[in-house]
């Protein structure tokens, strides 16, 4: 999987967490310890501004457990 599915990967499933749980930007902002413009960001879809470390952080901070499978072929 290229890096840039696995950043939107993470993405999806931080937006559609903040969704579940009816979070304006502000709040989602402040659940996932940044700022609105960040979460704008985001749902935007401007992923060069994301690092996927920061990502797995997000998700972390919302209350998703990240978990990496490596497969050598």
């Amino acid at each position: 999987m290229s890096k840039h599915k696995i950043k939107e990967r993470l993405r999806e499933a931080i937006l559609k967490e903040a969704e579940a749980r009816a979070l304006t930007q502000n709040e989602a902002a402040d659940v996932l310890d940044t700022t609105q413009p960040r979460i704008s960001d985001l749902q935007r879809g401007k992923m060069r501004k994301f690092s996927t470390g920061s990502l797995i952080e997000m998700c972390e901070e919302i209350g998703i457990e990240v978990e990496v499978t490596l497969r050598y072929v």
